[in-house]
């Protein structure tokens, strides 16, 4: 479809169809899902509006412009407009909410030229003041300078040289000289329609969302925005839609002839509802649980012809008494203070076993001697006489038992 449609236009550039799909995360940045020249600069025609709708809101949030100014309309702002919600002249006043409603519901230029003189006001006044005698330059000197605020806040390839569309009564020389010079991208315009409804809203985010999306012309009723631009240069078209849990961005550039109907735009959807319908797909199957494998059946593993192998030796300890050792060592620690305890006693009672261990060897070797001696008739039993034994025993010398001194210092108590 867009080659037939482009057959039959000449291309204004080397590049004659730019377009972008993105999917929108959570955290508001874009997730680019399809791109076509979507860098390329092209006739900005009334996608402008948009970048000019989000930069207004950011001063707002700002605190650099009061939404609830009015703007005077002056000569060389009324433009020609397709329609409006009421009719306007030089003259009137126009609230600022009022033109921003305007401008993106019913594509009013006049009203988007409100826009830009509340928003630049400052800097048309120094252009002035810079060439008192020479409004081109002094008007060339603000544009430039607006151009230059448009890209420091991320519109890099967004240009403003121009008022809109004006009527052929507000047309100076310097605008029909610089007509359709005002230029995008689709990744521009892609910026502003994520703007728009993801940062902080304020009244001109509200007043913008809710005109594109009660837009006087839209493809899509169920999108959440959108916007159709079309000059006798180009055709575009920017939307916002929700599919499922994810929302999506659209924008598309179309060099055209003027005049075509509604319908050119179409394929611009159709591109954009193909990429999305690709991107719902491989969500979906990113979302799918994966399959659960069920435990393999243990089976009895087939005997095989193996060479046995031989059980690793055992390590013994390095010495036998190695396991005694940590037996008996403590045992000895606590027999150690009864052994010192009981030296000096039996060092006292070895010279006393000593005398009665004498005395019975004595005793014992007289018996024998009398025994011995005496002869007994083999027919008759002599009765066997007994000797007196504590007589003997009385009359036995014995050695004085010496008793040992013993000394303090030879008690040893071992502490516990």
């Amino acid at each position: 479809m867009y080659n037939s449609l482009m057959s039959n236009t000449p291309p204004s550039s080397s590049i004659d169809r730019s377009s972008a799909v993105w999917a929108v995360n959570p955290d508001g940045t874009l997730r680019s899902i399809h791109t076509h020249h979507a860098d390329h600069e092209m006739k900005a025609a009334s996608h402008i509006k948009l970048i000019l709708a989000e930069r207004l809101s950011a001063m707002v949030k700002e605190g650099t412009i009061d939404p609830k100014l009015s703007v005077t309309v002056q000569h060389g702002m009324l433009g020609n407009d397709p329609g409006r919600s009421s009719p306007v002249d030089v003259g009137m006043s126009v609230p600022l909410l009022e033109a921003v409603d305007n401008a993106l519901r019913y594509s009013s230029n006049t009203d988007t030229n409100l826009m830009i003189q509340a928003m630049y006001k400052p800097l048309f006044d120094e252009g002035k003041k810079q060439f008192p005698h020479d409004a081109t330059k002094a008007e060339q000197y603000a544009f430039d300078a607006i151009t230059a605020d448009l890209r420091a806040h991320g519109y890099p390839k967004t240009r403003l040289n121009n008022f809109l569309n004006l009527h052929e009564d507000h047309q100076s020389e310097r605008w029909k000289d610089q007509q359709n010079t005002n230029v995008t991208t689709s990744n521009d315009v892609g910026v502003a329609m994520q703007r728009l409804w993801d940062k902080d809203s304020n009244v001109i985010d509200k007043t913008a969302t809710n005109a594109l999306q009660n837009a006087k012309e839209k493809l899509d009723p169920t999108s959440l925005g959108e916007k159709i631009s079309g000059t006798s240069i180009v055709k575009a078209h920017a939307g916002r839609y929700k599919r499922g849990d994810t929302e999506y961005i659209s924008v598309g550039f179309l060099n055209g002839n003027g005049g075509e109907p509604l319908s050119t735009f179409q394929p611009f959807l159709d591109e954009a509802y193909k990429e999305i319908e690709k991107d719902k797909k491989n969500l979906a199957l990113k979302q799918l649980p994966e399959p659960k494998q069920e435990a393999p059946v243990p089976t009895a593993p087939i005997p095989e012809a193996q060479t046995p192998t031989q059980p690793a030796p055992m390590k013994l300890p390095t010495s036998p008494l190695v396991g005694l050792e940590s037996v008996t060592q403590p045992l000895m620690q606590f027999m150690q203070p009864v052994i010192s305890f009981a030296q000096p006693i039996l060092r006292y009672l070895e010279p006393i076993f000593h005398n009665v261990m004498s005395a019975t060897r004595s005793l014992f070797t007289q018996n024998t001697q009398q025994t011995s001696n005496t002869r007994t008739p083999p027919s008759i039993p002599i009765q066997a006489t007994l000797p007196n034994t504590e007589t003997e025993t009385a009359s036995t010398q014995l050695t004085p038992m010496q008793t040992p001194t013993l000394k303090p210092s030879d008690i040893t108590i071992a502490q516990r």
